[in-house]
């Protein structure tokens, strides 16, 4: 276990890192580290800290250093996996087999959840753009707030110069949701616009890229970042929940070793989640109580940097 200890206590015989970047295990703070620092720090690290704060972004806290250091001695015994089922069970408030709708969002990323909740359950029905890298997550995250209640573009048929034709569904779905990436342009684009509008449906735009295409540049947009644009904390929550996801059948306890922990930090992941759970499947289907990488498919393992 590494520790990145930016407190005064003495920790005694523990592995240290001395920067951020050489992805600390847990850092370790108190009341002499700085507030903004701390701030920075916990937002992206599993933190625990000794003394009185109210920073939400503090995973642990502990009243005096005796409680600290025997924390850090069982916290140190516990194998990979056992250390992320704790925090992402600390993190949502739920048990070993349990998993959250949509675990994707911390930080920053909630903050963006809970405003695009509020404006696709509003009864104004505000139009909105869901952009960003293919594979990171963005349907899986509007289906998260609408359930079930929505149509995507495969339920609208009889393409014509005037429109699209809705099939007939239950008349209390009328949110829809509309992958731009399946259209073949700006025309069409307008044309579903239109008859969306003139329907009274509310319209979620899926743009699989960084850019917006400039006749949705007047809709209120959100970003959703590539797994590698996202903290630390972020990642090992996501790594945790595709794990119970995927594992849910196979009936064993699925093991991390430390080699995968660094090849999944050092992969560049070009296609996000969607790579990333295929590539827990396949490594489960050749081992599945311990996750690897020499089980990963030779493009990932083979691989040593970010991309």
């Amino acid at each position: 276990m590494k520790i990145l200890n930016l407190s005064r206590i003495n920790l005694g015989k523990f592995s240290y890192v001395y920067e951020p970047t050489h992805l600390p295990d847990i850092v370790v703070s108190d009341e002499h580290t700085p507030k903004n620092y701390l701030e920075y720090v916990s937002q992206n690290f599993i933190t625990a800290h000794v003394g009185e704060t109210d920073m939400p972004t503090i995973d642990y806290k502990f009243s005096d250093e005796d409680e600290l250091l025997d924390f850090l001695k069982k916290y140190s015994e516990k194998g990979v996996r056992d250390r992320l089922r704790d925090f992402y069970n600390r993190t949502y408030d739920v048990g070993d087999d349990e998993t959250v709708s949509y675990v994707i969002y911390y930080g920053y990323s909630a903050y963006m959840y809970e405003r695009l909740k509020k404006l696709l359950l509003n009864p104004l029905k505000p139009w909105v753009v869901v952009y960003g890298p293919t594979g990171s997550g963005k349907l899986s995250l509007i289906k998260s707030i609408l359930g079930d209640k929505y149509l995507d573009i495969f339920h609208i048929s009889e393409r014509h110069k005037i429109g699209f034709k809705v099939e007939s569904v239950d008349e209390e779905i009328d949110d829809v949701i509309i992958n731009t990436s399946l259209l073949s342009g700006d025309k069409e684009i307008k044309e579903i616009m239109d008859f969306l509008y003139s329907r009274g449906y509310q319209a979620t735009f899926i743009v699989e890229s960084k850019k917006i295409p400039k006749i949705l540049s007047t809709i209120p947009s959100f970003y959703v970042p590539s797994l590698v644009e996202r903290s630390v904390k972020e990642r090992l929550l996501i790594l945790e929940h595709l794990i119970r996801i995927v594992s849910k059948d196979l009936k064993v306890d699925v093991q991390i070793s430390e080699d995968f922990i660094i090849t999944y930090f050092t992969y560049g992941w070009p296609s996000n989640f969607s790579e990333l759970e295929n590539a827990i499947r396949f490594a489960l289907a050749i081992d599945p109580e311990k996750l690897s990488t020499e089980n990963l498919p030779d493009h990932i393992k083979n691989s040593s940097s970010v991309e």
